[in-house]
């Protein structure tokens, strides 16, 4: 793998050798490949200004590290989408982690992030400045390779348009929530930085475009300016009206980089992938395309699968005794959960874990609460399996549809083009192809973000911008979907270790080791998946275990550091484990918030859904 190749040539380093051997920049005629080049020499500019200073006080260093963050966010604008293996290791978040096929080995934390913590949170000693300049080196080694595989083919428009939505989506989802650099308190003066970058950008490419194209560019340059204005490199964290600016300022840059996208040069590869072609306003009720979550372009939704799926969603043949359908333990009036802190087995046994909510399942690309499963599809095959659930066998299922006549007919009808039009794969694909229907992503938040709404409630936008500023919770539950789904590119899901305890309050740690039962990797130990919190408000209890029975109370266990504020020992918490030291007041507008995101309008048919039939 590539990202294994520079590890190699980074563990092959000496010393200062890649700060010494940097490299000539290969000839690049086009001016966006020689802005580019400018902005990498910044960057190097500025490793090699903390690669001369191994002596400095621990203030000048974090000056010097503030400046590599100001580098690095005007060059990620088209580094991160052109060069997205060697910027992860520049860039990605400072915990350890391990590769799917190699469970047993631990991938240290590198790069600016380690540096930050190195910085900001260490007491700065020989050991701690020995072990910067270790990550110099590494910056220094991957800035050589990005250097060395530079070319003018690479700067092609509609790649560059993609680094700008890229580029768009990480400031708001990312940027302003404090996601990097969240020791060293610059957030908000790097998203103001990344639309300095933007704006330079686009400008050039006004100077030389023509007609419309040169007008859309301009328009694009103008809205990103007055983005750049409404967030000032000194603004400060917590007072920050996230919302407004999100609404006023980044929605029309948005939609100005959408018009740009219709031009011949801009023009987007019809290609999968999560967000519909030429879009980047993500709270636009149709940006997100669901066939991308599916197995392919073949099985995506059709009416005649969700209209058969809604209807083998509540068949009770799929189980082993018949007496249990999906419907049972995902109940629509409890937002597809229900309502108990365990699911309820077929037998009566209470089960390991909470049954989880089905609204905007499709939207991840990891299914079960320890990630076991990638497709809905696949889901629903291991659920019918499961001796403890359905106690069922798929093709077993199939065997006793066959002998309705009326469901062959639906069969037929929504699978014509299959050799096998009633199969076990057709059978799960239905009944996914149903729950992709779930969509919720019509609250009061998101109507008054896309104007739809000309004020939203005070309280609910107090607890929007807590969300998104001093509670941290969209640094894991990221926008749109309040979910794991990592921007900018929602390919990946992440899962997180937050402590949870057997018992609310309680003093002992829940057992369930979550993740690690199907990776083997020691750190994902009590790992879980980052549910959605869309209707969140509709589906308690709550966490894994149904351990915390209200909003209130998990806002107070977030608010007290997860197990490890509360005094348990959890060695691999991913959760911060401070406090966020949030007021009764403040607690209420996030709780408002929460339940403010209540959308079920798919159940009748009016939701927005964000997928395209297929013919």
């Amino acid at each position: 793998m590539r990202i294994f190749s520079i590890l190699a040539i980074i563990m092959g380093l000496s010393g200062l050798l890649a700060l010494r051997n940097i490299p000539a920049s290969p000839r690049v005629d086009d001016k966006t490949g020689r802005w580019f080049l400018v902005q990498l020499d910044a960057m190097d500019s500025a490793i090699s200004h903390l690669a001369a200073h191994k002596s400095a006080t621990a203030y000048q260093l974090q000056n010097d590290f503030i400046a590599l963050r100001k580098a690095y966010k005007r060059l990620s604008v088209l580094s991160d989408r052109l060069f997205p293996y060697e910027t992860l290791q520049w860039n990605a978040p400072a915990l350890p982690r391990v590769e799917d096929d190699n469970p047993d080995q631990l991938i240290l934390p590198q790069g600016m992030p380690q540096m930050e913590v190195l910085l900001f949170a260490d007491t700065l000693t020989i050991s701690t400045k020995e072990e910067l300049q270790h990550q110099v080196q590494i910056l220094a080694a991957v800035s050589g390779q990005i250097r060395a595989s530079v070319s003018s083919s690479m700067f092609v428009p509609p790649l560059v348009w993609q680094g700008l939505r890229d580029s768009w989506i990480f400031i708001v989802t990312k940027g302003i929530t404090g996601f990097d650099s969240p020791l060293a308190g610059i957030a908000l003066a790097e998203c103001h930085w990344q639309l300095e970058a933007m704006d330079e950008l686009l400008s050039q490419l006004a100077l030389h475009a023509h007609d419309s194209e040169k007008a859309r560019l301009e328009s694009a340059s103008a809205a990103c300016r007055k983005a750049l204005t409404a967030i000032p490199e000194d603004a400060g964290f917590d007072g920050f009206d996230r919302l407004t600016f999100i609404k006023l300022k980044m929605v029309p840059l948005a939609l100005a980089l959408e018009a740009l996208a219709q031009e011949n040069a801009f023009e987007q590869p019809q290609e999968r992938q999560p967000l519909q072609k030429g879009r980047v306003n993500i709270f636009d009720y149709g940006a997100f395309d669901i066939g991308f979550f599916t197995p392919n372009d073949r099985f995506g939704p059709t009416p005649e699968r969700v209209l058969l799926g809604k209807k083998l969603f509540t068949d009770k043949r799929l189980s082993g005794n018949n007496q249990q359908s999906c419907a049972g333990c995902h109940v629509p009036q409890f937002a597809f959960t229900d309502g108990k802190p365990k699911a309820i087995g077929l037998d009566g046994r209470v089960l390991l874990r909470n049954t989880p909510t089905l609204w905007n399942a499709a939207l991840q690309t990891r299914q079960f609460y320890d990630m076991r499963q990638s497709l809905l599809d696949f889901q629903v095959g291991d659920v019918v399996h499961n001796t403890h659930e359905m106690g069922g066998s798929m093709t077993d299922a199939v065997e006793k549809l066959s002998r309705d006549a009326d469901m062959v007919t639906l069969f037929n009808k929504a699978y014509y083009n299959e050799p096998q039009s009633l199969a076990v794969h057709t059978l799960s694909n239905a009944i996914a192809s149903y729950i992709r229907t779930l969509i919720s992503s019509a609250s009061p938040t998101d109507a008054f973000i896309n104007g739809i709404a000309d004020q939203t409630d005070r309280q609910i936008a107090q607890g929007f911008n807590l969300f998104a500023g001093k509670a941290g919770c969209a640094t894991c539950h990221f926008f749109p979907w309040y979910n794991g789904l990592v921007p900018p590119r929602y390919q990946e899901t992440e899962a997180e270790v937050l402590g949870v305890p057997a018992f609310n309050n309680g003093k002992q740690l829940d057992e369930d080791d979550g993740r690690e039962n199907f990776t083997n990797a020691a750190i994902h130990k009590g790992a879980f998946k980052t549910p959605g919190l869309r209707n969140v408000a509709l589906t308690a209890p709550y966490m894994h275990n149904g351990s915390i029975a209200t909003l209130a109370e998990v806002v107070q266990f977030y608010n007290d550091g997860g197990g490890v504020g509360r005094g348990l020992a959890v060695p691999n918490q991913t959760l911060p484990p401070g406090k966020l030291n949030l007021t009764e007041k403040e607690q209420l507008a996030l709780i408002a918030f929460l339940q403010s995101l209540t959308d079920t309008s798919a159940l009748a048919g009016k939701a927005h859904l964000p997928y395209q039939p297929m013919p």
